[in-house]
This record gives structure tokens, C-alpha cells and sequence, in this order.
């Protein structure tokens, strides 16, 4: 049984289509890349496999049982990382198990356990507005990783960071996905990001909010896949495609 199932998903405001009749399938410990153009509602479609938003057609099945419109199945991660910028970071971390029912004392015990893992120790009486930008999306991965799901939902987690600080935080999270083993779903515009991380990478067009291809991707997620003759193949393969869709536009 596939872990997550978009089954013939169809949305749109008012005569504006945004998705049309999009169909995908994610295995469990799997990542799947969702890259296209801005404006092709990559974002819109993480909302709608989050519950955010309703689809006018289609389903959303987790673990086989249909959970469209049912926000609180997978844990979302936005573009921003809205941080709440009053709290502290572990206050911000733990937020979500305060919701979940934990005493704060439990949530706290249980958050600082990861605080190593994530490469944010000593920071958690500090404020996001004292961190650095690399530095605040691993608290955002940590607080979204704290909701408890099996499945995370992330929106181009990586696209407001310098060229520096985005290799150095890919480099972290091709470790988070190896230690932690979670279904991801990952939206992006970078070939480079998607072919890195992804097992399975989906383009969706602008012209149509169809998916025009589906790509295969092995023995990546490391950085030296990035050097290698299967990357250079797969990214002229990508970049190619997305140039042919965005001048049917």
C-alpha cells in the first residue's frame, strides 16, 4: 500500500484552473519531488494533501483511508517559516506537543532530545530574530518534524538561503532524511534540489496543471551524486523539459 495517494485532484478559483486531474503515489520512507514553474500550483497541491484547502475534485488517501480536507494527517512545512517571533525556540519547537495535549515540562524533556540531531543546540532561550537564516529553517524542520507524523509536506524549505547556506543545510538534511525515515513530499524549482533528495521527481506544467513527466532517480542523496555523470544527464533531461513547457505557455 502506498503511503501517501493523490487520486485524480482537480482545483480551481473560479474559471482559473490551477490542478487538473493530478494522480501520484508516494511509498513509505520515499521522497518524491513535486518541480515545476512558479504559477503550475505546486504550493496549492501541498495544501490540498494537507487538508488546507478543498479540492473540486479528487481524493487524498493516506495509508489507504481518504483524509481530503482533513487537515493534521501530514506535518506542513510553508514556504516562511513562520516562526512565532515572541517565543523562544524551544517554545516554538515544543508548540505543536503543547497542542497535542503534553504538559510543557514532557514537550520540553522530548524537543531538547533532537536539539544535537538538528545542529541547533544552545539556542533554546533565544529568539528568531537572533539566529541566522540557515539556522531558523532548522528550528522550522524540528518544530514541523515535532508534530509527529509519518509524512512531511515541505514547500520549497530551502528557497530563501544563500548559495552558501543552502549547501550547507542540503549536506544536513541529506542526514535528517537517512536517520529519521520519514515520507516526505518536497516542492521546489531547483532541478539541482529536486534531483538531489527525490526518488521520484514530478513535473507539473504551467501551460496545463497536468504532470507532463516522471523521472526515476537512484543511488542519489549524497553530495557526490552531484558530481557524477547521472546527475549531469538527469539535469539536462529536467531543465530541457521545463524549458519546452514554459515556451508552450
Amino acid at each position: 500500500m502506498n503511503k501517501v495517494e493523490i487520486k485524480n485532484i482537480t482545483k480551481s478559483y473560479g474559471k482559473r484552473c490551477v490542478l487538473n486531474n493530478i494522480s501520484l503515489s508516494v511509498k513509505a520512507n520515499e521522497t518524491i519531488a513535486i518541480l515545476g514553474q512558479s504559477g503550475c500550483g505546486k504550493t496549492t497541491l501541498l495544501k490540498l494533501i494537507a487538508g488546507l484547502e478543498k479540492p473540486n475534485g479528487g481524493q487524498v488517501l493516506v495509508n489507504g483511508v481518504d483524509v481530503t480536507s482533513t487537515p493534521g494527517k501530514v506535518s506542513y512545512m510553508p514556504q516562511d517559516t513562520l516562526l512565532f517571533p515572541y517565543k523562544t525556540v524551544l517554545e516554538n519547537v515544543t508548540l505543536p506537543l503543547i497542542l497535542s495535549g503534553k504538559k510543557k515540562s514532557e514537550a520540553e524533556l522530548h524537543a531538547k532530545k533532537y536539539f544535537e540531531e538538528f545542529f541547533i543546540c544552545e539556542t533554546e532561550n533565544k529568539y528568531p530574530h537572533e539566529l541566522s537564516g540557515g539556522m531558523r529553517q532548522r528550528v522550522a524542520f524540528l518544530r514541523t518534524y515535532m508534530q509527529d507524523n509519518e509524512i512531511l509536506v515541505l514547500d520549497e524549505p530551502f528557497i530563501a538561503l544563500d548559495s552558501i547556506t543552502k549547501t550547507s543545510l542540503h549536506e544536513w538534511y541529506l542526514n535528517v532524511i537517512t536517520s529519521f525515515k520519514k515520507t516526505t513530499l518536497l516542492v521546489t524549482h531547483d532541478v539541482e534540489e529536486a534531483l538531489l533528495f527525490a526518488n521520484t521527481i514530478y513535473i507539473l506544467s504551467l501551460k496545463s496543471h497536468q504532470i507532463v513527466k516522471v523521472l526515476t532517480v537512484c543511488n542519489n542523496q549524497n553530495l557526490n551524486f552531484l558530481y557524477s555523470d547521472q546527475f549531469f544527464k538527469l539535469k539536462k533531461e529536467l531543465s530541457t523539459a521545463l524549458s519546452l513547457d514554459l515556451k508552450s505557455c
